[in-house]
């Protein structure tokens, strides 16, 4: 008994601590500058990041059950990046699919004034939305 909560206390401590390590590191995302990447490295950039932040919410918020659920984890669960707000439908409507609007929405992701349209994609990059 004793051996096995030592070891629950280990694995306590090493997940503690490296769901803070990554907290970190998505805090440092704010200090990123993307908008003088090259179109593969925002490519790249990009597709990673959707999966990661899918991951991260997910752990974070439990898989969606119906619709509704899944449009909140898909809108409300955001990082931000280079001092810009990106949610996962940011990402993959505004950014990967070209400022396209998503699936029963009346508007684009992006206004014409948003500072977040200088790195979206001019079109939408259909076969690599695989990816994610």
């Amino acid at each position: 008994m004793l051996i096995m909560h030592s070891l629950i206390s280990i694995i306590s401590a090493v997940i503690y601590y490296y769901r803070f390590r990554y907290l970190r590191i998505v805090e440092e995302l704010q200090r990123v500058e993307i908008s003088d990447s090259s179109r593969e490295e925002k490519l790249a950039f990009f597709i990673n990041l959707y999966n990661m932040m899918a991951i991260h919410a997910i752990l974070v918020l439990g898989h969606p059950d119906g619709a509704l659920e899944r449009r909140k984890l898909f809108g409300e669960f955001k990082y931000v990046i280079g001092g810009s707000t990106y949610s996962l439908s940011a990402i993959q409507n505004g950014i990967l699919r070209g400022n396209q609007r998503p699936p029963y929405n009346l508007k684009k992701p992006f206004g014409a004034k948003d500072k977040r349209s200088t790195v979206s994609f001019n079109t939408c990059i259909s076969k690599l939305l695989t990816a994610i």
